[in-house]
């Protein structure tokens, strides 16, 4: 099997943990690994900056707002986007959920799905004031 692919810029060895951490959980990195491989079967492909906007130039963008679950293989990926925003200096909110998976925002029994779904809405509201 392949690899997601690591962004010239992207996270470093020590921080794709995790994909390691989350290779046997519900929504974890083998998981993703096959949906990403259907997407995308040409290894080449991966590597567009569509695929993954590590790859790209993010600079001139406009505000984000990045959700990253804290027991997702795409965590640390999640969090060098954020990084390489401010570091574009594009305006961005950064928020992390410590121990669900990937698709936590549907389970409306976790406390963090409540979180996620209020911080959403305080911010928007913010902006959109």
């Amino acid at each position: 099997p392949r690899n997601f692919p690591i962004a010239e810029y992207g996270p470093s060895e020590e921080s794709l943990r995790s994909y390691t951490q989350s290779m046997d959980i519900f929504m974890g990195s083998n998981g993703l690994l096959g949906v990403w491989n259907l997407i995308h079967p040409d290894p080449a492909s991966s590597l567009n900056i569509q695929a993954s906007p590590l790859l790209g130039d993010l600079k001139g963008l406009p505000r984000h707002l990045v959700f990253v679950a804290g027991q997702d293989p795409l965590r640390d990926e999640g969090i060098a986007y954020a990084r390489k925003l401010e570091e574009g200096n594009v305006p961005v909110t950064l928020h992390v959920y410590k121990g669900v998976p990937h698709n936590f925002g549907h389970y409306w029994e976790l406390k963090a799905t409540e979180t996620f779904w209020d911080d959403m809405k305080a911010t928007l509201q913010k902006w959109l004031v």
